[in-house]
């Protein structure tokens, strides 16, 4: 959807609805957002959404600060987070859950970070979605 038509329908949703711009973004790109913490990969993603790769990339820079995961992961980081989302409780069962040596704790750490930010993102959504 080019820009100008976008920023139509983001002003419809205001004054029809009077929800905040920002949450029309987060709205349409939730399935994104929810598809990535939970381990799929932006080719995955485009592939089950049909949408362009490049855009999933940008979506997910400008709200996770994170580019996507190259390949699928085995788990899903979100299921985990929401079991418990304590930090070492979610570090140990990654490590329980990953068969790969190749997950360093930045890689954990990322994951963690990207799960509390959809977390604070689906909260908002429920709240102030009416």
């Amino acid at each position: 959807m080019n820009e100008k038509r976008w920023q139509a329908v983001r002003q419809f949703y205001m004054e029809s609805f009077g929800i905040a711009p920002e949450l029309v973004d987060l709205m349409a790109s939730n399935e994104i957002l929810l598809m990535c913490v939970s381990g799929s990969s932006n080719n995955s993603i485009s592939t089950i959404l049909n949408i362009d790769i490049d855009a999933i990339s940008e979506i997910l820079e400008a709200i996770l600060s994170f580019p996507g995961w190259e390949k699928d992961l085995e788990y899903s980081p979100y299921s985990i987070y929401k079991k418990d989302s304590d930090y070492i409780s979610f570090v140990g069962s990654i490590r329980e859950s990953d068969d790969s040596d190749d997950t360093t704790i930045d890689t954990i750490n990322i994951m963690y970070n990207n799960c509390k930010i959809y977390e604070s993102i689906e909260e908002r959504l429920e709240i102030n979605w009416k």
